[in-house]
């Protein structure tokens, strides 16, 4: 593969923009995930019974699952985005495209 297919544009769209997850998106991934019911209602479906993915409940957790993500990225496996809302420019989620060997 060549280094183009490890590029991560920006990539803007008339609702969304997806930019590269960086570890300055903590703030806004952890207000994205509402309060701790809500929270608990969307990683339930974000990580298996057990799995490693906890709903974050702090600052520090929510860096816990960025650097995860930006782990994915450093080896090849993961392709993390932030979900920008375009209108306000507030963070709105995640998501990554995975390669598989």
């Amino acid at each position: 593969m060549t280094d183009l297919w490890y590029a991560m544009p920006v990539l803007p769209g008339r609702l969304v923009r997806l930019e590269p997850l960086a570890i300055e998106h903590v703030s806004g991934y952890l207000a994205a995930t509402g309060t701790a019911t809500q929270s608990a209602e969307i990683f339930r479906w974000q990580s298996p019974a057990g799995g490693a993915l906890v709903a974050p409940a702090t600052v520090d957790d929510a860096a816990l699952h960025i650097t995860r993500a930006l782990a994915g990225r450093a080896n090849g496996s993961r392709f993390p985005y932030a979900q920008i809302d375009a209108g306000t420019g507030e963070f709105a989620g995640t998501t990554s495209l995975t390669t598989s060997p």
